[in-house]
């Protein structure tokens, strides 16, 4: 059976095939919210379901500015 994370990582797919930006602000938006909630995992199912699109290169940055985000707070950010 579908969890309820499922739905909302199809709907922001759609979101964001339709129009890459406001897509990516709803995307965003729950990623926060995740993120605020501690919920790493389920913003980890955001990030893999996000970088199946082909997106801007300043939406890019906006993925990649929240998955630093989230491997720092992880312990996961590994220093080059």
């Amino acid at each position: 059976m579908p969890e309820k994370i499922d739905y909302l990582i199809e709907y922001l797919s759609l979101d964001i095939q339709k129009s890459a930006m406001d897509g990516l602000s709803e995307w965003s938006e729950a990623f926060t919210r995740f993120r605020d909630e501690g919920n790493y995992d389920l913003c980890q199912q955001l990030l893999r379901a996000v970088k199946t699109h082909e997106l801007p290169l300043h939406a890019l940055g906006i993925v990649h500015y929240s998955e630093g985000w989230l491997y720092d707070r992880m312990g996961r950010w590994k220093k080059r």
